[in-house]
């Protein structure tokens, strides 16, 4: 990915400075093809055993094939016509032809030093800085931030401070999950299984509560007999659908149920010290998901089926944008995102920092939105794993 790319490195790093002053003029000597020159540089890697020296050099082998030679043979003649310099200490050929190299105590201490007395650590900034949004966090806020969530949150705040660091634009935005169906679960559970008394006292810890009651009773509800449905998750999702059509009443509830949600997360942010450029919630793009849905059927990426609207990733495979009660989903609402913040902010690249059992949604994400016309931006899942037990 891009922001891996643009990595700097300090001035310590060995591959960095022999490149410079020791193997590209015997590498350039020896080489029939001075095009291959950087490739053979970058087999400059830390050695994996440290007895071994401080740096592996690889790139004895794939010249000796195009030398018709025998590679120990090459990683010989490259040793024999190093010169004299102030950062090897000493060399060796082992294996195959691998050249094992290790640096002088002096000359690290000097880097040491340099960078010690350099406020950005001997790190330069990019040579050509370039627009990231990442996209991290993103909590659920109709309930309380738990541990899982802080794998996100402090993965993406890492990644906009290095970016930052390294010279880059960087637009840290929450994509708070304010909109969806767990809100539905929460106004079907507060008109049906509200503790007023508890509400008052402690709205978050209440809201909490019903949520999870509102669960309970539809798992005990669920039929197996598909034809029959599950009246509680009917009534909800009913809830959901009156709140994104405008409805009065659940509108103003959820008005209500954001101020306490938002201030339980925000306190855990003040806490870690994790600061965003913006808090663009599912809530912010549901004005635009109609046009998004006619502008994906009129552009051919999306198709009517049964009275839904989908996108068609393959034979047996399809993405739902709208559901055949005329509610959108996860899917509608990250196209329209990624539109917003390709026309807003203009990015080079977009970082979606979210765990591994989201890849499927990504991939497909992806393609969709390179269909649609994004093809200019870098769209990138940041992948890391689950927290259990």
């Amino acid at each position: 990915m891009a922001w891996r790319a643009e990595r700097r490195k300090p001035p310590g790093d060995c591959a960095g400075i022999t490149r410079r002053r020791t193997p590209l003029p015997v590498l350039a000597a020896i080489s029939p093809d001075p095009s291959k020159l950087a490739d053979y540089l970058a087999m400059i890697k830390s050695a994996q055993n440290p007895e071994h020296g401080d740096y592996q050099a690889n790139f004895a082998m794939p010249l000796a094939k195009t030398l018709k030679r025998k590679p120990p043979e090459v990683a010989a003649e490259i040793l024999q016509q190093l010169p004299p310099n102030d950062v090897i200490e000493t060399t060796s050929v082992a294996g195959p032809g691998f050249i094992n190299i290790r640096l002088k105590n002096s000359w690290l201490a000097q880097q040491v030093h340099a960078m010690a007395g350099d406020e950005r650590l001997g790190i330069a900034p990019a040579a050509t800085p370039k627009t990231y949004v990442i996209d991290y966090s993103g909590p659920n806020v109709a309930k309380p931030l738990h541990v899982g969530h802080l794998r996100s949150t402090i993965i993406g705040e890492a990644l906009c401070r290095l970016l930052r660091f390294l010279g880059h634009k960087v637009v840290g935005d929450n994509h708070l999950g304010d909109w969806g169906t767990q809100f539905g679960m929460l106004l079907y559970g507060y008109k049906n299984f509200l503790d007023e008394a508890a509400y008052k006292t402690d709205p978050v810890r209440e809201l909490a509560r019903l949520y999870r009651h509102v669960r309970e009773v539809a798992k005990a509800n669920d039929d197996d007999e598909a034809e029959k449905g599950n009246p509680v998750a009917d009534a909800y999702r009913g809830e959901t659908v009156k709140l994104h059509a405008g409805d009065a009443e659940n509108v103003a509830l959820w008005k209500q149920f954001m101020p306490p949600c938002m201030e339980e997360v925000n306190a855990i942010y003040r806490r870690l010290e994790v600061k965003f450029d913006h808090l663009h919630g599912e809530s912010f793009y549901n004005p635009m998901l109609a046009d998004v849905v006619k502008d994906l059927l009129e552009k051919g990426v999306a198709e009517k089926s049964e009275a839904a609207v989908i996108i068609r990733e393959g034979k047996d495979k399809v993405s739902l944008i709208q559901k055949r009660d005329g509610a959108y989903t996860y899917t509608t609402t990250d196209l329209a995102t990624i539109k917003y913040r390709v026309d807003t902010w203009k990015p080079d690249a977009m970082l979606f920092v979210v765990d591994f059992r989201q890849g499927d949604h990504f991939k497909n994400l992806f393609a969709a939105a390179k269909r649609w016309g994004y093809q200019g931006v870098e769209l990138a899942h940041v992948s890391f794993g689950s927290v259990l037990g």
